[in-house]
């Protein structure tokens, strides 16, 4: 089997965990919204997305950029169906309820992938 087909076969939140760790900070800036914890009211994203919307073009702040950083390169994964990630287990709790019935499916759908 051909490298890239392989690569088909992993695990969408570690392809977009991969994604974020070789993206430019800018294109980080911009895409917070797809990236790092799939709950819709972690408070991690909503901090980041209102510095983003302060923030001024052109200025840097090592602190800010090691933060956004570091809340999308260590989400993890959901342990049962690898399909969606979170920042921390208080947010995979939180949103349980909402994922229960989609972790099911694609735990279902993952029984047969080789990697």
């Amino acid at each position: 089997m051909h490298l890239l087909e392989k690569y088909k076969n992993v695990p969408r939140a570690t392809r977009q965990r991969h994604s974020w760790s070789v993206m430019s900070l800018p294109a980080r800036w911009e895409c917070i919204d797809l990236f790092g914890c799939e709950y819709k009211n972690c408070p991690e994203k909503a901090a980041l997305l209102e510095i983003q919307q302060a923030r001024k073009k052109g200025t840097r702040d090592p602190v800010l950029e090691d933060r956004l950083f570091r809340w999308g390169a260590e989400a993890r994964i959901c342990s049962s169906c690898k399909y969606v990630s979170y920042c921390g287990r208080d947010c995979q709790t939180a949103d349980w309820q909402n994922h229960k019935a989609k972790c099911k499916e694609e735990t279902a759908k993952g029984k047969d992938e080789e990697i």
